[in-house]
């Protein structure tokens, strides 16, 4: 590991948790940099593999590139992606920081591409992201005139902490840590919030990191959907609660709308649909589905059809119809 105390001009994160397969590419397309004023600070939550090892190999490649710096931090028992982050976040140095997903890899020169991007005041710089299944490689990301929360849909392009610098100030700032224990849309919470203060958003078109769909596997456990729902409706509910406290609520009920529509639609797109249970939570939203913009309009008439009718007859509807 590298001494130098110098402050990196970024630091990338990689929450790691049973990850030994795959952590060793991803902290090696961070080496192989073609800007190298960064540090790159590794979280093991925990793992039960040798996640641990597998990064500390990887890291003796770093050398003594400048102002480099590589820093390994264990969690004795396992915290939560969340946490992890939070943990990286405290330790980082950067001016900007950025994340990497222990199975995914940054392209040779993100980093230049983004930093070159951040003039002046730039607060959040955004880049593009290549799909990859297998052989196949799809570009997508998020559009430069899409920078107010209320234009943002609800996926991976606009609320990854991955793909893009965000000022390392904006992440430390009071209110701002990653909701603890809350591992499914852990990055949307800190994304929307940070997207709500209105900081100066820069978007390349480049595409900076390769984000590695798994293969095809089994489906949730009946457990694990009822899990990331729960969690979902709770980052809704927190990010709503931290807005009014703010007063900054009714500037973005679009957004608001959008996020609790989002955070209990698997309740009637699970094999067992619970209609009840999706009328009852953020009900306020039932009456507005049509108005959600950002979801497809037969979604929207099969949705709103549901909330008006009698919960029964719903049901029926919803176990018969494909959303």
């Amino acid at each position: 590991m590298c001494s130098d105390t110098a402050q990196p001009l970024v630091s990338v994160i990689i929450p790691a948790y049973n990850a030994a397969a795959t952590i060793g590419e991803a902290i090696r397309s961070v080496i192989a940099q073609t800007m190298t004023d960064w540090e790159l600070i590794v979280v093991d939550d925990g793992s039960s593999d040798a996640t641990a090892s597998q990064a500390l190999q990887a890291m003796r490649h770093a050398g003594n590139r400048h102002q480099s710096h590589t820093h390994l931090i264990d969690h004795d028992i396992n915290r939560g992606s969340a946490a992890a982050w939070q943990t990286g976040l405290n330790a980082a140095k950067g001016r900007y920081v950025t994340k990497l997903d222990a199975d995914d890899t940054l392209t040779p020169d993100a980093l230049m591409a983004l930093t070159d991007a951040a003039t002046g005041d730039a607060q959040v710089i955004r880049g593009q992201f290549n799909r990859i299944s297998g052989k196949k490689v799809r570009i997508f990301g998020p559009s430069p005139s899409i920078t107010d929360l209320n234009d943002s849909p609800i996926c991976v392009d606009y609320f990854t902490l991955c793909g893009k610098l965000i000022d390392r100030n904006l992440l430390t700032a009071d209110g701002m840590a990653a909701f603890d224990r809350l591992d499914r849309w852990e990055d949307l919470g800190v994304v929307a919030r940070v997207m709500a203060l209105r900081p100066t958003t820069v978007t390349i078109g480049k595409a900076v990191y390769n984000y590695n769909i798994a293969p095809p596997g089994s489906s949730l456990s009946t457990s694990s959907r009822q899990r990331l729902l729960s969690d979902h409706i709770a980052i809704a509910r927190l990010i709503d609660n931290w807005m009014r406290q703010r007063g900054i609520h009714n500037r973005y009920t679009t957004f608001l709308n959008h996020l609790k529509f989002a955070s209990k639609v698997k309740y009637l797109r699970s094999r067992h649909r619970d209609v009840a249970a999706w009328k009852q939570t953020f009900p306020e939203v039932n009456n507005r589905v049509i108005k959600l913009r950002h979801v497809a309009l037969h979604h929207r008439l099969l949705f709103a059809t549901v909330s008006i009718l009698p919960t029964r007859l719903s049901q029926f509807i919803s176990d018969h119809c494909p959303f």
